[in-house]
């Protein structure tokens, strides 16, 4: 079968380019890395040349698991293809080979499919480098150099401890939220010294939220737990924070990122509204704003609009009075309008006709469900200018970074103890040095990396960080066209699932229009998918071609939406069937009526199917309360983890009824349900 991405994922095998490769679910992603993996592996002079950077332990373990398995596969005779001189290499060349590779149990016979062949083929040429370079792979798989990003950054930060200011034997917390309170509480503490200029700061930003302690706290830790990005994005960690100059450049300069960020959400708004839908909206809006008396009322500029708002700073005001014209106040579509919202009483034939047409158009409207929050979304947006007082709360804040970041070490050092994102941060400055007038410069260990590794792998990268892209930034800074050195970058970002772990999804977006630094890679797109049957990819393409955004945006993690094609034929099943549950307004007559549909189909496809197995996704664990008292009462085995909630299970309920008997001793209940709890087991006839 040729697939039809067959071209890209060769391609994505030259060993001389970088590349970021967008690969949609079930398209194949880690079998391409790991066969980009062996490519490498096969023209090296060393395995640790080339590093594969993943996300999660389980990620980079299986990876390896399979590296080797390819390897062990492809120990067998039958790979010299009946010639002793030679093996065949994916592109159909022959490399010279002096002595026939050993046959091994774990071998066998080349596959068919062509992928798989692919990759049986890259190993085979591994295992000719392998014997000729003596690496003893098979013997050695720790020379394999699959690690994760954080287990990364601490060898850098252990290899030196002087110089990424980290010292040695600090335990890693992976929440270290109640650290950041104890650093938000001392940052507070600084109002009561009067002669300490972090002190007025801090009385300043608390008369901007009322004095409000626990508001400020909140506020601090919010920005304790990303401080990887206005550490990395908005200063240098080592600048000198408090006297930057925060001038009126500095003030337009931020200024204008707002606005982009404003106009980002226009964009988002206007691309939901088809041409025809634009007319009506001009229409309508010209009416109202013609009726209001009022120059000061939201909607009164748009009486003189002579087409629709373009994606512009200076269109701001006319986009918020559309979404004022058609929201209430609870950001809810409008039922009526009267003459305060320009459509006044009047029995005139057109005054009655453009009410009409109001409601019809909202109608419309509610058709498409993406429209009220963008439009509530822009209602809320801010001037593109900050006013005086705004400026003066944002420079109080810059100003007492240093601080923060200052205050958090102290802690980290006292107790000990470090997080993740310090530990990238250390790894960062460590790379490079900076002279007197702020230029940077390699360390000897960004030297000593530079030599030693050549090729770098990331997995997973729609789940990257500012940290993460600035520490690949500073490894790849030294390289130039032609030195043979190589970044690969995979991900999907449409599967971007980790915001909560500081991940930022249009970083992907960004590499792919402007690269890392100087480092341009060449952006590829996967298509096949392996895993479902064609009727179900075709739905889904359907569907989401229709809920994703039009375009990407990388300042608002907009992800447009790139269809799949299916490599496995069509089945007999339709994929997606809907099995609708009328509407009531009691939710937990609806929960009923499901849980009962839902055991109708199981018990169905059991018996149609016994030999497979059956899975339910829901939203939430609450949820699974019907289906499982439905599954007990028809007798439907089922195995779950983490189903049951704490307070109801057997054991929890026995403890409670324990605690409350010895608390309240006249407590009959509580008394006999321990006479029946395990440890005292008397049936119920006895008691």
């Amino acid at each position: 079968m040729i697939l039809a991405d067959e071209k890209i994922r060769r391609q994505a095998l030259e060993p001389d380019q970088s590349f970021i490769v967008q690969a949609p679910a079930g398209s194949g992603k880690t079998e391409l890395l790991i066969q980009r993996y062996l490519k490498l592996l096969g023209l090296a002079n060393y395995p640790e040349e080339i590093l594969a950077m993943t996300f999660t332990r389980k990620a980079a373990a299986e990876m390896k698991e399979r590296i080797l398995s390819a390897l062990t596969e492809a120990q067998t005779p039958t790979s010299r293809g009946g010639n002793e001189q030679g093996l065949v290499e994916p592109g159909g060349a022959i490399a010279s080979s002096k002595k026939p590779l050993q046959a091994t149990s774990g071998g066998s016979p080349r596959p068919e499919e062509s992928h798989h062949k692919i990759t049986w083929e890259l190993a085979q040429k591994v295992l000719e480098q392998d014997r000729l370079r003596e690496w003893q792979l098979m013997d050695n798989p720790a020379r394999l150099r699959i690690v994760t990003i954080d287990s990364f950054c601490s060898s850098l930060t252990r290899r030196m401890p002087l110089l990424s200011r980290m010292g040695t034997n600090l335990d890693i917390q992976e929440n270290a939220k109640n650290l950041y309170r104890e650093t938000a509480r001392i940052i507070l503490s600084l109002t009561e010294n009067e002669t300490n200029p972090y002190g007025e700061l801090v009385r300043n930003i608390l008369r901007h939220i009322d004095n409000s302690k626990e508001d400020f706290i909140k506020r601090i830790v919010q920005l304790l737990e990303k401080r990887d990005q206005w550490m990395i994005s908005f200063f240098d960690p080592r600048d000198n924070l408090e006297t930057h100059p925060l001038n009126d450049s500095a003030r337009q300069e931020l200024e204008q990122t707002m606005a982009n960020l404003i106009q980002s959400r226009m964009g988002e708004l206007k691309d939901l509204f088809a041409p025809e839908l634009q007319q009506k909206i001009l229409q309508i809006a010209n009416y109202s704003g013609r009726n209001i008396d009022n120059p000061s009322h939201p909607c009164a500029c748009l009486g003189e609009l002579k087409k629709f708002p373009e994606v512009s700073i200076d269109d701001l005001e006319i986009w918020k009075a559309l979404a004022h014209l058609f929201l209430t106040g609870n950001n809810t579509y409008r039922k009526t309008v009267d003459k305060r919202m320009g459509f006044p009483v009047s029995k005139d034939s057109k005054a009655k006709e453009m009410k009409e047409a109001f409601l019809d158009l909202v109608n419309s409207m509610q058709e498409n469900p993406a429209l009220l929050p963008a439009l509530a979304k822009v209602k809320k947006l801010p001037h593109e200018h900050f006013t005086d007082s705004e400026w003066d709360l944002l420079k109080s804040t810059i100003r007492l970074l240093a601080e923060i970041n200052k205050s958090l070490k102290k802690v980290f050092s006292s107790r000990q103890i470090t997080d993740f994102t310090e530990i990238s941060l250390s790894a960062i400055n460590g790379l490079v040095h900076k002279d007197e007038n702020g230029q940077e410069s390699p360390t000897d260990l960004l030297f000593y990396l530079d030599c030693k590794i050549h090729h770098f792998l990331v997995d997973e990268y729609q789940d990257t960080s500012y940290k993460q892209e600035e520490l690949l930034h500073k490894l790849t800074a030294e390289w130039s066209d032609g030195d043979g050195k190589t970044l690969f970058i995979v991900g999907d970002p449409k599967q971007s699932i980790y915001r909560f772990r500081d991940a930022e999804v249009g970083l992907f977006i960004k590499i792919q229009k402007r690269g890392l630094g100087s480092l341009r890679l060449k952006t590829l797109a996967l298509e096949s998918n392996f895993r479902s049957q064609k009727h179900l990819v075709d739905w889904v393409n359907t569907c989401f071609q229709k809920i994703f955004p039009k375009h990407d945006d990388p300042n608002l993690g907009a992800i447009s939406y790139s269809e799949s094609s299916a490599v496995l034929p069509e089945s007999v099943h339709t994929g997606v069937v809907y099995h609708p549950v009328p509407y009531h307004p009691n939710r937990q007559a609806i929960a009923e009526e499901e849980a009962h549909k839902i055991t109708l189909l199981v018990n169905d496809l059991q018996s149609q199917h016994p030999d497979k197995s059956i899975a339910i996704l829901v939203r939430g664990r609450t949820h699974l309360t019907s289906i499982v008292k439905h599954f007990h009462e028809s007798n439907i085995a089922f195995k779950a983890q983490a189903i049951d909630s704490l307070t109801d299970r057997s054991a929890i309920l026995d403890l409670l009824s324990l605690l409350t008997a010895l608390r309240f001793p006249g407590d009959r209940t509580a008394w006999l349900s321990i006479l029946r709890a395990p440890w005292c087991g008397l049936s119920l006839t006895d008691i």
